[in-house]
C-alpha cells in the first residue's frame, strides 16, 4: 500500500505495484510461487466481476454526455447559466455549483470537461482568474461530487462492498463529508482569489483566454 501510494505521489502507473503486490502477497501467504502467479489471474476476474456493473454504468453516462454534445444541448443547457456571470464572485460560486450538480449526475470526468469547455470562458471573461476558476471547477467536481457520488452511487457501492456494510449508509455519510470538506475548501479558495478578481471591462481577462 505504501508503494502504491508513493507511486500516485511521483504521477507514476499503480497497475504494474499493484500486480507485483498481489503476486507477492499470494506467494507468502500460499507458500508457492505457482500460487503467487495464479493469484493474479484471479484477482483481474474477481474484479472484473465485481465492477461490470460499475463500468456499465459510467459507459452510459458518458455517452448520454456525448449525445446531449452531438445535438447540441450542452450548450443550450448552460446558456443561461452564462447570462447570470456579471462578474467574478457571482462566477466563481456559479461554476462551484453547476459543476457540482453536473458531476452528481454526469460522473465528474465527463462532466468537468463540459464545463471547463463552455462556462470557463464566460467565467473568466467576467473577471475571474483563470486559475481560481480551474481550482473550484476541481474541487466541486472531482472533490466533492466523486467523493461522495450521492446519484450514480458507484464510489459508496466500492466502500460499501469492501466493509460488508449498506450501499445508502455509506452514501449518507459520504455526503455530509464531502460538503463540510467540500464548502470549506471553496470558502479558502474563494477568499485566497476575491482580491485578485478584475471588472468585467478589464482588457487583461482576455489575455487569460
Amino acid at each position: 500500500t505504501i508503494i502504491i501510494i508513493l507511486t500516485m505521489v511521483f504521477r507514476r502507473g499503480v497497475v504494474l505495484p499493484s500486480l507485483l503486490g498481489t503476486f507477492v502477497i499470494a506467494w507468502v501467504f500460499n507458500g508457492s510461487i505457482v500460487e503467487g502467479f495464479t493469484s493474479i489471474f484471479n484477482a483481474n476476474l474477481v474484479a472484473a466481476t465485481e465492477l461490470f456493473s460499475i463500468f456499465l454504468i459510467i459507459t452510459f453516462m458518458i455517452a448520454l454526455l456525448h449525445s446531449l454534445r452531438d445535438l447540441g444541448a450542452d450548450q443550450k443547457m448552460v446558456l443561461p447559466i452564462q447570462k447570470l456571470m456579471v462578474n467574478g464572485h457571482v462566477s466563481f460560486f456559479i461554476l462551484a455549483a453547476v459543476t457540482y450538480i453536473f458531476s452528481l449526475f454526469f460522473w465528474p470526468t465527463p462532466a468537468v470537461p463540459l464545463i471547463c469547455a463552455l462556462l470557463v470562458p464566460a467565467a473568466v471573461r467576467s473577471g475571474l482568474p483563470i486559475m481560481g476558476a480551474a481550482i473550484v471547477v476541481a474541487l466541486a467536481g472531482q472533490g466533492m461530487a466523486l467523493s461522495s457520488d450521492y446519484i450514480i452511487q458507484v464510489a459508496p457501492s466500492l466502500s460499501a462492498t469492501a466493509a460488508g456494510t449498506d450501499a445508502s449508509i455509506v452514501a449518507d455519510k459520504a455526503l455530509i463529508l464531502s460538503l463540510i470538506t467540500g464548502v470549506i475548501a471553496i470558502g479558502w479558495v474563494y477568499l485566497s482569489y476575491r482580491n485578485k478578481m478584475r471588472s468585467k471591462d478589464d482588457i487583461a481577462n482576455e489575455k487569460d483566454l
